[in-house]
C-alpha cells in the first residue's frame, strides 16, 4: 500500500473511531449536543449526505470497480455527472425526510 493508500485509510480508521467517541459522549451526557452538519434546512443537509455519499463511492467504490480514483478511467463526466445525480438524490431525500407532515407527528 502506497502512502496515499495508507494516507486514506488512516483517514477513514480515524473518522470512525471519532464518530464512535463522539456518540458515547452524547449518551453519557458528558457535553452539550453538537451538529456537525451545517446548514439549518432538511433541503442543504441533504445534498450535503449526498455530497459523502458520492465521495465514498468516488474514492472507494469506483477503484474497487476498476474504474479509477474518481472514475478517472471513464472520463471528465463520469464524477461530474454523479455528483450532480448524488446531490439531486439527497436533496430530494432532504425535503421528504424533513417535510412537515413529519416534523409535525414528531413528538416535542
Amino acid at each position: 500500500m502506497g502512502r496515499f493508500g495508507k494516507g486514506l485509510l488512516g483517514g477513514i480508521v480515524a473518522t470512525a473511531v471519532m464518530s464512535a467517541l463522539m456518540l458515547m459522549k452524547s449518551a453519557m451526557g458528558l457535553m452539550p449536543q453538537l451538529d456537525v452538519i451545517p446548514g439549518g434546512s432538511a433541503l442543504v443537509r441533504g445534498m450535503l449526505f449526498g455530497a459523502g455519499a458520492w465521495l465514498v463511492m468516488m474514492v472507494m467504490v469506483m477503484p474497487m470497480a476498476g474504474a479509477g480514483f474518481f472514475g478517472m478511467k471513464m472520463g471528465l463526466m463520469a464524477p461530474m455527472m454523479t455528483l450532480v445525480l448524488h446531490l439531486i438524490f439527497g436533496a430530494v431525500m432532504g425535503l421528504v425526510y424533513g417535510s412537515p407532515a413529519r416534523e409535525a407527528a414528531r413528538p416535542a
